[in-house]
């Protein structure tokens, strides 16, 4: 089963753009680790709480994959960000009730990002 990762970014309003360029980055080294799925960066509209100004949803295969390739992660991070340390956690989907509309319920936007590779297999 999949596993679904949210980090929670807090970023000074005036390093966000540095900030996206920094994850982009960092989002095409985790391309080549096994596992991976893809990710997506958001980005709060300015709608409810602003703590949290963006908002990374990743997925991996499995968490016993995600948790294999903690080391190659944090190496692919590391000064990557800027300093910025994610809140994290691992999500696992409530069935029969998937949402797909979450950015529009909390106010996020998704940040354009495009890493090759990223695209989502059929």
């Amino acid at each position: 089963m999949s596993l679904t990762l949210v980090n929670l970014f807090s970023v000074p309003p005036e390093e966000a753009d540095a900030f996206v360029e920094r994850f982009k980055a960092t989002a095409e080294k985790l391309q080549a680790i096994a596992g991976f799925e893809g990710t997506e960066l958001h980005r709060n509209t300015g709608v409810g709480d602003p703590t949290y100004p963006f908002v990374n949803i990743a997925t991996w295969a499995s968490a016993d994959a995600w948790r294999a390739a903690l080391p190659q992660i944090i190496a692919a991070a590391a000064g990557g960000l800027g300093g910025v340390v994610p809140k994290s956690g691992a999500i696992d989907c409530v069935p029969p009730h998937k949402v797909t509309k979450v950015d529009l319920q909390l106010g996020v936007r998704c940040v354009p990002l495009h890493v090759p590779g990223s695209e989502k297999k059929a």
